[in-house]
């Protein structure tokens, strides 16, 4: 996963120049990320080819029965809808006040 930085601000910037300090950036291969077992709200921007997003959706629900709890799935251009309906998380809501619209999905704790 790569978290792209504003023009022109060092590494961390956009967290910084935004006072979020509860946040911790990953950047890594998406397919091999697992550490997910302290984390609740997952936000994705159409992010990769479908098989990459079953591997990632797959360690999400790994993730969530080793640590039980609901997990919020914020997805902005949901091309891939079907397999996160796929992977146990239900639509809870939609915004389309802007193109691509995020969708929100809700992930009920084991």
């Amino acid at each position: 996963m790569v978290l792209r930085f504003r023009q022109g601000c060092p590494r961390g910037g956009n967290l910084d120049h935004l006072r979020i300090t509860k946040s911790r950036v990953f950047q890594s291969d998406a397919a091999d990320f697992r550490d997910y077992d302290t984390y609740s709200f997952i936000y994705m921007y159409n992010p990769f080819p479908r098989v990459v997003l079953q591997t990632v959706l797959r360690n999400l629900c790994d993730s969530q029965r080793r640590c039980p709890r609901a997990i919020t799935l914020i997805y902005k251009a949901a091309d891939a809808e079907d397999l996160v309906l796929e992977s146990r998380f239900r639509k809870v809501r939609e915004f389309h006040y802007c193109k691509p619209a995020f969708v929100v999905y809700l992930s009920d704790s084991h």
